[in-house]
């Protein structure tokens, strides 16, 4: 490395199938062949799949996403004080810009570098983006962004499932309202059926005592009581 150049974050990056390279590049200002160290580094790494680092013996960490369904390993060789979390959206751009320009029959049919012609040029470009001195930054810039996003979408739930709860609430109390309303309704119903059974009795033996002394005064007078 030159002296007075600066060390980029990401110095190399690589798709493998196996122990195969299928398309390589390394950043600027970095005279180490690193081509070796990531195929050694691969080599020794267990079965795994999905997101995994690694301290190695040089000061570099090596960052690999194995995608399994497809047999693939994102490779990528930073230096020590860098945050995983820029590797690792390094690496999601890596996966998405091999799934966007490249085929999985392109990919199946490649052989040892047969992506280097093509995908060789784009990795090198995507290498130079993410060491841009301000890249880390603007990701982390990103990242809080993001995680605020998220927070914010997550108060706006629970406000919605707060209103919910509330509406439920209301709409419980308008049910014991009219429920309650329903039950005075019939209550005062109720009342007044009582009322008149408790009235008719003492008015049908009226009625009848009536019926019985004019029957009995008919029977002993005659109907115009002329023989009283």
């Amino acid at each position: 490395m030159a002296a007075g150049s600066r060390r980029p974050p990401l110095e190399y990056a690589a798709v493998l199938v196996g122990a195969n390279i299928l398309a390589d590049s390394q950043a600027e200002n970095v005279d180490v062949q690193l081509r070796d160290v990531v195929l050694e580094a691969t080599s020794r790494i267990p079965s795994f799949s999905g997101y995994r680092r690694y301290m190695l013996d040089s000061g570099l960490v090596f960052d690999c996403y194995r995608d399994s369904w497809r047999g693939l390993d994102f490779a990528c060789l930073a230096h020590e004080g860098v945050r995983m979390e820029f590797v690792r959206a390094f690496l999601e751009a890596f996966r998405n810009l091999m799934d966007k320009n490249h085929s999985t029959v392109e990919v199946e049919a490649a052989g040892p570098f047969g992506l280097q012609g093509t995908f060789g040029d784009e990795i090198c470009e995507l290498l130079a983006t993410y060491n841009r001195p301000d890249a880390d930054r603007v990701q982390a810039i990103q990242e809080k962004v993001d995680a605020l996003r998220g927070d914010l979408v997550e108060a706006m739930d629970r406000l919605l499932l707060r209103g919910d709860v509330i509406q439920t609430l209301q709409d419980r109390s308008q049910l014991l309202n009219d429920t309650a309303v329903q039950f005075r309704t019939q209550a005062h119903a109720v009342r007044r059926r009582i009322r008149w059974r408790r009235l008719a009795c003492p008015i049908a033996a009226v009625v009848i005592g009536l019926l019985l002394i004019t029957v009995g005064l008919w029977t002993a007078c005659g109907l115009t009581f002329e023989h009283c």
